[in-house]
């Protein structure tokens, strides 16, 4: 509120630039009682490759969600897949 009452006339402006959002994600197959998987996927902001082969320099992290995955995977490959599409 401080802020508020110092710049009365304060506005956002949002600019293009060259950033993109880049997902990571890993799961663990079976680590959970009761035969349960847990994923996690880390969200950051980075610089658009423009070089070959992609340089990309990772800013911090945006977000970071772990969950664990309901139901009981078949493999660590079926794991990761489960994990992508829960993060999406």
């Amino acid at each position: 509120m401080d802020y508020l009452f110092s710049h009365p006339k304060a506005v956002i402006w949002y600019y293009a630039s060259d950033m993109i959002l880049s997902l990571i994600s890993d799961a663990a197959c079976l680590v959970l009682p009761d035969s349960r998987s847990r994923c996690a996927m880390l969200y950051t902001l980075s610089n658009a490759p423009t070089s070959k082969p992609p340089f990309i320099k990772p800013n911090g992290p945006v977000q970071v969600l772990v969950k664990t995955i309901h139901g009981v995977p078949a493999s660590a490959s079926e794991a990761d897949t489960v994990g992508i599409f829960i993060g999406v």
